[in-house]
């Protein structure tokens, strides 16, 4: 008995299954909301919050690539405690003199158009980004942090508190159906809520916020501008087939493709898990010169992960049907070209994990300028290939199409490059992955 609850103290204890917890609660919640607002709605204004939700998201990840992911990096890095105090402080200055030229744009945006008039969701974003930017921001150097020094429990509890006050929100709105003007407000809420207890725990280091210093502004900008760049691009991947089709074609159109998208994001539950773990191994590995190291934890990583998605997304394929009638109900379900689209992107489920972990090796060695490349490639693919599909074919299954090509052709760029940083080979990533697999099973 003692050593079932050694066995299973060790489990809660291991890092890998903390940030898989905090990965999955995250998406749990994430998928609920997506449920939640496509059964209370109908598709058009299903599709306005889409594009609100969309655009946070996007300008959130540049906001948190240039500030926050570098501060990851190098506070992983460093050992002394003065060191990581300007970092964190200079993290802040610069994530703050962005918020506020961002904001001033969204409401001269505001004042010269009427933006009202014709795309809701829209002026929603430009009028809520201010206060919404700022009370993310603790979060945002929370999550940094504490990823920074494999604090993954903390992050579990972030991921976990905001997201469930928003999901009690809207089981309740089920009823009531208010405009999602109100919906909003409440999203704001929720991360006040994590704001507090960022605060409360003393996690987002705003402590440090004169301890800015030029010289870390310097390092973090010019390590982070190219990470903020490829965090755009991620997000641009992830959010602009959604924004391109409400624009090309309809907002309802764009809440029918979102629905098989978002199932897909049910990979990333995993893969962020382990990138969370892998980031800060591989930056202190290369940071030490030690890139023997680094090559053998992306390997494992990349192998494992690989061997992980081939059963996951063929489960997903054979429950297609019924995953779509959780996520958007019948309406969804009886769509053929729902259907459709998610098996075309089950086959970019498969190339993902290799992809997304050569990438965040990129990082980690301190080459994010080849990340930065690599996305821009695939950023443009999918855009003129978009584009290109909804003129041509006036069909979202090419929409979805384009964006398993952008990946592959991403997958074979990062590749390239990794081979000449780190001097991988391919095939190594399914023997190594195997070897870690074998090593976890329990004897």
């Amino acid at each position: 008995m003692d050593r079932n609850f050694a066995a299973l103290k060790a489990v809660y204890k291991n890092e890998n299954f903390l940030s898989l917890m905090g990965s999955g609660c995250f998406a749990l919640f994430e998928a609920s909301v997506l449920f939640l607002m496509a059964h209370t709605y109908s598709q058009g204004t299903f599709g306005e919050w889409i594009i609100f939700y969309s655009g946070f998201t996007l300008i959130d990840r540049m906001i948190f690539g240039i500030g926050s992911f570098s501060l990851v990096k190098f506070h992983s890095e460093s050992i002394d405690s003065c060191e990581k105090a300007k970092l964190t402080g200079s993290s802040w200055i610069i994530q703050i003199i962005i918020i506020f030229a961002l904001s001033v744009l969204s409401f001269s945006i505001l004042r010269l158009t009427h933006l009202a008039e014709r795309q809701y969701g829209l002026t929603l974003l430009l009028l809520f980004f201010p206060v919404l930017a700022l009370v993310k921001l603790p979060v945002n150097q929370s999550l940094a942090i504490l990823q920074s020094e494999n604090r993954f429990a903390g992050i579990l509890v972030l991921r976990a508190a905001g997201m469930g006050f928003f999901v009690l929100f809207l089981l309740l709105n089920m009823r009531m159906k208010l405009d999602i003007l109100y919906v909003v407000p409440a999203y704001v809420l929720s991360h006040m809520i994590n704001a507090f207890i960022c605060f409360f725990k003393s996690w987002s280091g705003i402590i440090h916020l004169f301890h800015f210093q030029k010289a870390q502004i310097r390092k973090l900008i010019m390590y982070g501008k190219y990470s903020m760049g490829t965090y755009i691009g991620f997000n641009i991947l992830r959010e602009s087939d959604a924004i391109i089709i409400a624009f090309l074609m309809t907002k309802s159109d764009a809440a029918l493709f979102v629905i098989p998208l978002r199932l897909i994001d049910i990979l990333n539950v995993p893969l962020m898990g382990f990138i969370a773990v892998i980031v800060p191994k591989i930056s202190r590995a290369s940071s030490d010169g030690n890139y023997g190291m680094a090559r053998n934890i992306y390997y494992r990583y990349a192998g494992v992960l690989t061997y992980l998605f081939i059963p996951l997304t063929g489960l997903m394929y054979l429950l297609a049907p019924y995953l779509i009638w959780i996520f958007g109900g019948a309406g969804y379900m009886g769509n053929p070209t729902v259907l459709h689209i998610f098996h075309i992107l089950l086959i970019y489920g498969l190339i993902l994990p290799v992809d997304s972990i050569t990438g965040t090796t990129l990082d980690s060695i301190n080459r994010p300028q080849l990340n930065f490349i690599k996305v821009s490639i695939m950023v443009v693919i999918n855009i003129v290939g978009d584009i290109w599909a909804i003129r041509v074919f006036d069909s979202m299954v090419a929409v979805a199409v384009v964006t398993n090509l952008n990946l592959l052709s991403g997958l074979l760029a990062g590749l390239i490059m990794l081979k000449k940083e780190l001097g991988i080979k391919v095939s190594c990533i399914f023997s190594y992955g195997f070897a870690m697999i074998k090593e976890s099973v329990p004897r």
